[in-house]
């Protein structure tokens, strides 16, 4: 079986590094920029970080071998459209590459890539969404869909309040509800991020400085982007699938989110001083 399989990654390779030769070739001729430059500084952030989560170069090179392969379908042709641009899929391949590494990483090392969560982390991240929504101008009743929103922060982050100021028993719901509260925190903070970094335009018409940040700035998104999209995923796994009639991923994603929640409750004193410091700032 082991043999197998590494006839199977010689061959996936061995097509990768032909499909790489093409592609370099007609990039060259017709003068196509296959890598964007900010998606080079985030792919090599994503790289970073999923060293730091595996430990083992051998396994990351594995899934960049797949993902890559698995990234070539963009240049199969599309059903009922006669012309065939070349270019157009060059320049699509390092978006699914990309895509299609984080999958792959998050499927293989799931149990790494999820952080545990504390009370503490809960009510830290509480206090920074209603500073975020305040920035944005969404915490109020002017609309509906801000009245919604001002409902269900200040309803959630008085939840985590009382968890962290009082001893109340961490149960499976309660552990559930936590989580589900953080995961939607950093993924709204998250895709904020990604659409202001997006904004910036090109690193041509900056100075040293201001792309030297930019850069740093892609980079970091880039070793967040596996923690955005793991925060996705168990977001969406909580809408029950019709084709998982026995609810066997909604309820191993339920599992993951108490199970990733830390039982120990944290000290009211580090609850009251990270308020103090929450309100002394904002006034």
């Amino acid at each position: 079986m082991k043999q197998l399989l590494n006839i199977g990654i010689k061959i996936i390779g061995i097509i990768c590094l032909i499909a790489t030769i093409i592609i370099a070739i007609i990039a060259y001729t017709y003068k196509i920029e296959v890598l964007p430059t900010y998606l080079a500084i985030i792919f090599c952030g994503i790289l970073f970080e999923s060293y730091r989560i595996s430990k083992e170069s051998k396994s990351i090179l594995y899934v960049l071998l797949c993902a890559y392969f698995i990234s070539l379908i963009v240049f199969f042709p599309n059903e009922g459209k006669g012309v065939y641009h070349f270019e157009e899929k060059i320049k699509r391949l390092p978006y699914v590459l990309c895509f299609s590494y984080l999958i792959i990483l998050i499927a293989s090392h799931k149990k790494r890539i999820i952080p545990r969560l504390t009370e503490g982390v809960t009510l830290l991240l509480s206090v920074s969404f209603i500073y975020w929504l305040l920035s944005k101008q969404l915490l109020n009743f002017e609309t509906w869909y801000s009245s919604i929103i001002t409902i269900v922060t200040l309803l959630f982050s008085l939840i985590s309040i009382i968890n962290g100021l009082f001893l109340v028993k961490l149960s499976k719901l309660n552990r559930l509800i936590l989580s589900i509260w953080s995961t939607i925190i950093v993924f709204v903070i998250g895709v904020d991020n990604f659409i202001d970094l997006m904004n910036y335009g090109s690193f041509n018409h900056h100075g040293f400085s201001d792309t030297f940040k930019m850069a740093i700035q892609y980079f970091l998104f880039g070793m967040s982007s596996i923690y955005l999209v793991q925060n996705f995923f168990l977001l969406l796994l909580l809408v029950p699938s019709k084709e998982d009639k026995d609810d066997i991923l909604f309820y191993e994603n339920i599992r993951d989110h108490y199970g990733r929640y830390s039982e120990s409750q944290v000290k009211r004193l580090f609850s009251i001083f990270a308020l103090y410091i929450a309100l002394y700032s904002f006034i």
